[in-house]
């Protein structure tokens, strides 16, 4: 893939990322009636990220964000705090899954033309 589409492809990744983290962050002050709503919008953004790339999802990729999505809900409860860990954990979930997007399409073959 050209390298300006992978560019102009991280840009609109790195914007959806940074519009998800500000969306949970203002969702997530009251601690434990957002948790569902912190984890719903990180897979809204992952979906966001996947139609951005036009991808299908990344099945490795999202059994190790729910990992991290269960080590970072306990913090989520604590008040304040919750929604600086809320933030952090989508940041860093969006973050991991738009660099392993952007790996597959800086990396794949080019699509061969079949005759």
């Amino acid at each position: 893939m050209p390298t300006d589409k992978i560019e102009i492809l991280t840009a609109q990744g790195q914007k959806c990322v940074r519009i998800y983290s500000q969306k949970v962050l203002k969702a997530s002050f009251l601690p434990f009636v957002s948790i569902p709503l912190v984890h719903s919008l990180c897979v809204a953004m992952l979906h966001e990220l996947d139609k951005i790339f036009d991808t299908c999802p990344a099945k490795d990729e999202s059994l190790s964000n729910i990992a991290l999505g269960v080590l970072a809900t306990p913090f989520m409860v604590v008040p304040l705090w919750g929604a600086i860990a809320a933030k952090a954990y989508v940041e860093t979930v969006g973050k991991s899954y738009l660099k392993a997007l952007v790996d597959i399409h800086r990396y794949s073959p080019p699509p061969t033309a079949q005759t």
